[in-house]
């Protein structure tokens, strides 16, 4: 199974399913099912904006301990189910709600990686993680907590 990781706190924003696009500067070919791997690095800049854009979640007591817990972990399964490309700051924008990148981080060329359905996994495992999109060699049957 393909994996990517994504520094924290975005990949807790993913596993919590609010975020479902995630900008990169390459493409892919490859869709179906996608490992999230919390890399072990913060993103500090990340973590103001996110905060400022949605403080019901940002406020809610375990969002920051649980995502700087996290780290270096498989922590969610999720589908690549699209690769849109951003080529000017209009379809950029349009997709705020779903990237959560401020304006000032667009650069022609950008693609999003568009996620289905996104869900948490129970036991999330220490693993290596890389660059790239990688293979996870774990067990693609990864126990998932329940949807609520």
């Amino acid at each position: 199974m393909k994996a990517l990781t994504l520094r924290q706190p975005w990949a807790t924003i993913v596993a919590e399913k609010l975020k479902t696009v995630e900008v990169r500067t390459w493409s892919t070919k490859y869709r179906g099912p996608l490992i999230i791997h919390a890399g072990k690095g913060w993103d500090s800049s990340a973590w103001d904006e996110f905060k400022a854009k949605i403080p019901d979640v940002y406020q809610r007591a375990d969002f920051f301990d649980r995502s700087r817990g996290e780290r270096g972990r498989v922590i969610a399964r999720t589908q690549l189910v699209d690769v849109v490309r951003y080529d000017d700051p209009d379809s950029f924008l349009k997709d705020f709600e779903r990237h959560f990148n401020a304006f000032t981080r667009f650069r022609e060329g950008l693609f999003g990686w568009v996620f289905g359905r996104t869900y948490r996994l129970a036991d999330p495992a220490e693993v290596r993680g890389s660059l790239g999109l990688w293979n996870f060699k774990g067990d693609p049957r990864v126990r998932v907590e329940r949807s609520t």
